[in-house]
């Protein structure tokens, strides 16, 4: 059987504008403060390098002591309208997933539309697409306080 590729998108509402926006994507320390979504889990490795043919890598364990690997390449980087990247996750040293996404950002009234498409193939044979639209959905969540927050603490 050949498993499905599944595509997903996300309109959200930013606070700030596109080059803020952009800001919380490409710099590793205000990116980390919204996209870690495991506060339980345990750094074992943790790379940025946020550039066109540049990879951002973690490796971290959960509470059990599970290894879930991140890897990230970027495509393509106009800033700050657009980021194009692919990642695949590993968990316990196995393929998860393989993943296409295209990030726009866009001026919207007093802040920034966000888009976000992603192609997913889940390679373990698993229907996990469904609780990864979840997990995206509540780390935008936590991408659009952290930003509304340090808007505040820095105006």
């Amino acid at each position: 059987m050949i498993p499905p590729i599944r595509a997903s998108r996300s309109i959200v509402v930013l606070p700030g504008s596109p080059v803020h926006a952009f800001r919380f994507w490409s710099d590793p320390k205000l990116k980390n403060l919204w996209a870690g979504c495991h506060p339980d889990w345990s750094e074992r490795e943790v790379r940025h390098d946020f550039r066109i043919g540049g990879h951002d890598f973690s490796r971290l364990a959960d509470p059990s002591g599970v290894e879930h690997e991140v890897d990230i390449a970027y495509l393509d980087i106009a800033a700050p309208d657009r980021v194009v990247y692919s990642y695949a996750m590993r968990v316990a040293g196995k393929p998860l997933s393989a993943s296409l996404v295209t990030l726009l950002f866009r001026p919207h009234n007093r802040g920034s539309l966000m888009r976000y498409d992603e192609h997913l193939l889940m390679l373990d044979g698993s229907d996990g697409a469904a609780i990864r639209e979840i997990g995206t959905g509540h780390g935008f969540d936590r991408l659009e306080a952290v930003m509304a927050e340090h808007l505040a603490t820095t105006s």
